[in-house]
């Protein structure tokens, strides 16, 4: 930056009424300076006027006169509540007197489970295999005959693997 291109920006800084202080300033800038007069009709209300109370007579009572004042349930209608319990269920609660828990039983189901038929195990699994072989006939039904195998199988694996070794341990037998 050469010394003209400096002298120029300090006059231009020094041009800046800004920049100089209130004493230094031009008696021009001081003109522009605009008086505002504050008068409260100018300016909106924020908030409506506050309502006039009405005076009423309230009795003002206490913390200690409400707590007193509390329905409390009788015994009776406590224990009516307890007792209507659904057949077969089992309704716990603390004594109030004891602390202690308290469990009362609803009524006997009708339907004994000690007594349900126990399922043999080769029984249930036969019962899988037939619901397997009734959801591959229905899947055929709908798709078209061997379309189960075709999604479902892998081309990869060989599925009569285990068939051949049992028919070569069978010819390893009988030799």
């Amino acid at each position: 930056m050469n010394q003209k291109e400096r002298n120029s920006k300090d006059s231009e800084k020094s041009n800046n009424p800004f920049k100089k202080s209130p004493s230094m300033r031009d008696e021009k800038s001081e003109s522009y300076k605009k008086e505002y007069s504050l008068v409260e009709s100018d300016f909106p209300t924020l908030a409506p006027e506050p309502l006039k109370k009405k005076e009423s007579k309230i009795e003002s009572i206490t913390f200690v006169e409400k707590v007193k004042t509390v329905n409390k349930p009788d015994s009776e209608a406590e224990a009516d509540k307890r007792n209507i319990i659904k057949p077969g269920w089992v309704s716990l609660h603390q004594d109030p007197q004891t602390r202690r828990i308290v469990w009362t039983y609803g009524a006997e189901t009708s339907k004994d489970f000690a007594k349900e038929k126990e399922y043999d195990p080769v029984s249930v699994l036969n019962a899988l295999v037939e619901t397997h072989k009734k959801q591959i006939a229905y899947y055929d039904m709908l798709w078209g005959e061997g379309a189960y195998e075709q999604h479902y199988r892998s081309p990869y694996h060989d599925y009569e693997y285990f068939e051949r070794l049992d028919e070569l341990e069978e010819e390893m037998d009988e030799k």
